[in-house]
């Protein structure tokens, strides 16, 4: 069975998360309706399950997410291909035209270290493409680039989980404009710096 985010049978899990985690920040910057991408830093395994929470609990929607792992087989989610990465793109793209929301971590993988690792274009592509906000988010949490770190650094890292949620940021004056490398890069260090300042981890591209 496929369980979709905003489903009652996740309730113990949101009240076990909003337990362990801080007050969230920023909530009331979420669309209540409509297509938007979020995008978030990574810090570990249980990132998604921290954003999770308080994103579903404010707008009571279902978001999708691009997952390497068998989460897309239990949540609905959108499996990386790897073999044709693009493709993963577009099939994120077909959900914004459904006006559902897509959640996006820019950087890749989990990155633990105290600066932000360089965003990857994805996301600009998609908002471009797909004339939508992006939602920046800065996320703390139990930190560690593999499962294993994260579960080491579980109990001293989850109770100072928290997301801080900044305004949602339109590209509307590049709509018209040709998605060039440099663009892409343009709008991500855009994307990026505002994830910065809410994560408070330096971007140094």
């Amino acid at each position: 069975m496929t369980i979709r985010l905003n489903s009652w049978i996740l309730s113990p899990l949101y009240l076990i998360v909003r337990i362990l985690s801080r007050q969230p920040v920023g909530c009331e910057n979420l669309p209540k309706d409509g297509a938007f991408i979020i995008a978030c830093n990574h810090v570990g395994y249980f990132d998604q399950y921290i954003m999770i929470t308080p994103i579903v609990k404010t707008i009571s929607r279902h978001f999708y997410f691009l997952s390497k792992t068998g989460n897309y087989k239990i949540f609905e989610a959108v499996p990386i291909d790897t073999e044709n990465p693009s493709r993963s793109l577009e099939n994120l793209g077909e959900v914004l035209k459904k006006g559902e929301v897509v959640a996006i971590f820019p950087e890749g993988k989990a990155n633990p270290k105290k600066e932000l690792a360089k965003g990857k274009t994805g996301v600009a592509r998609l908002a471009l493409i797909n004339k939508v906000p992006v939602v920046p988010v800065g996320l703390d949490g139990p930190h560690g680039s593999t499962v294993k770190e994260s579960f080491k650094d579980f109990f001293k890292g989850v109770s100072r989980a928290q997301i801080k949620v900044g305004k949602p940021i339109l590209f509307e004056k590049y709509y018209n404009q040709e998605i060039t490398k440099e663009l892409l890069e343009i709008v991500t260090g855009d994307i990026m710096k505002e994830i910065s300042r809410l994560s408070g981890k330096q971007y140094p591209y």
